[in-house]
């Protein structure tokens, strides 16, 4: 579990994080975004920077909704509407960049890494072939698992009926100590009885 379902659904986990931030991050999308700038998503607060591949181990820790638009952190939500970077309200009916967004989950667009590299899949699709690869390995090493008990307890069985009971065989040996004692106690009778018959 530790060393290849955990590793695996990790990986997975970090690949759909990249794709999350990459369908956001785009001037194109949202022209509000500046260059160098992050978009919907960040990678802890800064623009996803993959040029050293070991980045993406971990993003699906890092990442947080941009600052731009959280509340708390100083943010308007009215930036979804209006774009990340969106220095005033607009109208409060515009739903262009709402219904992009939306467009932008559904859109099949090519995964860059994780069990999915290479295929286009919707941001549900991608989320889908997750679940179902961590789903598939799960029930592999649970298959294996029952295997290898069943195995075990087989062979356990035999080693059993092969072996030497050590209970039954002690409690042979006091049977056979009693017996032994009770001959004991017998002959040493006999050994009276005859010393007392030669001695008349």
């Amino acid at each position: 579990m530790r060393d290849r379902i955990a590793t695996e659904a990790q990986s997975g986990l970090d690949a759909l994080a990249r794709n999350l931030i990459e369908r956001f991050e785009e001037s194109a999308l949202d022209p509000t975004i500046l260059p160098g700038a992050p978009g919907l998503f960040t990678d802890g607060g800064s623009v996803l920077d993959l040029t050293n591949p070991a980045n993406e181990i971990g993003l699906a820790d890092r990442i947080s909704v941009n600052a731009n638009i959280d509340p708390s952190r100083g943010g308007a939500i009215w930036r979804i509407r209006d774009g990340v970077g969106a220095a005033t309200a607009g109208e409060v009916g515009n739903s262009n960049l709402l219904t992009a967004l939306a467009d932008r989950i559904a859109a099949p667009l090519v995964v860059a890494s994780g069990p999915s590299a290479g295929l286009a899949r919707s941001l549900s699709g991608l989320a889908s072939d997750l679940l179902s690869s961590i789903d598939r390995s799960y029930r592999h090493l649970e298959d294996a698992q029952a295997f290898h008990s069943s195995r075990a307890g087989a062979l356990a069985h035999q080693i059993a009926t092969d072996g030497v009971d050590t209970d039954d065989e002690l409690q042979t040996l006091l049977l056979i100590e009693q017996a032994y004692a009770a001959n004991a106690k017998v002959i040493q009778t006999v050994d009276q009885l005859i010393q007392n018959l030669l001695e008349l």
